[in-house]
């Protein structure tokens, strides 16, 4: 699967086959069907319409061509949805994700404080 990036808003219609992140899963679970659980991918088949908004990142094999002006290629070459953001621009959500993506642990009641002051030092860890 090749990684995209919605540069509008992008609908996916049923029997396409999608890889989510996790968080991205979560939130389209009633409109999927889980067909693999990988380890930073999620690989779906669309069941009900789904959407994403500009900026998000998904995989897909295939799309149909008048999404060409929809959608961009990432060839980052990435297979997991790292954002180019700084941590502390991201909202609470991207946090979280970020988190996840990173492997750190977090309290599921954490609040964004918390988490940005987490995500600054697995941030710094890397460096």
């Amino acid at each position: 699967m090749k990684k995209h990036k919605a540069t509008a808003s992008v609908t996916l219609y049923p029997a396409t086959m999608v890889g989510l992140s996790s968080s991205q899963y979560q939130a389209r679970a009633h409109n999927l069907e889980l067909v693999a659980d990988e380890k930073e991918v999620k690989v779906c088949r669309v069941a009900r319409p789904v959407q994403f908004k500009r900026g998000e990142e998904f995989f897909a094999d295939e799309l149909p061509k008048t999404m060409a002006t929809l959608v961009e290629p990432n060839e980052s070459g990435d297979s997991g949805e790292e954002s180019d953001k700084p941590v502390s621009k991201m909202n609470k959500a991207e946090l979280q994700e970020f988190l996840t993506e990173k492997e750190v642990d977090f309290p599921s009641d954490a609040d964004k404080k918390a988490l940005l002051e987490l995500a600054q030092k697995a941030t710094e860890e890397a460096e």
